[in-house]
């Protein structure tokens, strides 16, 4: 199953299991393009653990924003 999950949100900040992430292609695209997107001020992936972690402007986005941009460029189904 290929379902993107919250693991952990602060105000800013969100950190998400991405399975797509483990591969290092698509954590790469994915981070590039996260941190193309206005409000995104930096973002790590983690292919090990299939982590994504973002941290953003909470005035221009919410986490729920950040969900469904991941599984837009993830291909993955947000839970």
């Amino acid at each position: 199953m290929n379902r993107i999950t919250v693991r952990h949100a602060l105000d800013g900040r969100v950190r998400l299991r991405v399975p797509a992430a483990r591969d290092a292609r698509t954590a790469l695209r994915i981070g590039q393009r996260l941190k193309a997107v206005e409000g995104v001020r930096w973002v790590r992936c983690n292919t090990r653990c299939a982590g994504v972690v973002v941290r953003y402007d909470r005035a221009v986005l919410s986490a729920d924003d950040i969900v469904a941009l991941m599984a837009g460029l993830a291909g993955g189904g947000a839970a």
